[in-house]
């Protein structure tokens, strides 16, 4: 199975697929290399429980990475803008800025009116 390949490279393939099972996105998203899981974080098809994990890694690389994503639910990029690595918690307000251009600002995901929404599902609305 290449989601368990020894090269780390293969997996981080494996984790950008759009054809990759949940499951194996959720097996990817422990993986013990950044880029593995940043790929599992960067993939449209990784569902939320997935990401709400990622979003908590340990690694601010991997957060960067979910924080300038703006196919990510909106509350998730407001937990990253709260994030104590500087990087990331500015990274994550300028894709909450760039979905609301609008500029609202200090306003919590449910007061805008999209509460998990993506930029996909604002875009087709």
């Amino acid at each position: 199975m290449l989601a368990s390949d020894e090269i780390d490279n293969v997996r981080r393939r494996v984790g950008e697929n759009m054809s990759t099972p949940p499951e194996v996105l959720m097996a990817l998203a422990d993986d013990e290399h950044a880029e593995v899981r940043i790929a599992v974080g960067e993939n449209p098809m990784s569902p939320p429980e997935v990401l709400a994990q990622l979003i908590a890694d340990h690694d601010p690389d991997v957060r960067y990475a979910l924080a300038e994503n703006p196919n990510i639910p909106i509350d998730y990029l407001q937990q990253l803008a709260e994030d104590d690595n500087p990087y990331v918690s500015q990274r994550a307000q300028r894709t909450v800025r760039m979905l609301n251009p609008g500029g609202v600002t200090g306003l919590k995901p449910r007061q805008l009116g999209y509460e998990s929404y993506t930029l996909r599902d604002i875009r087709f609305r």
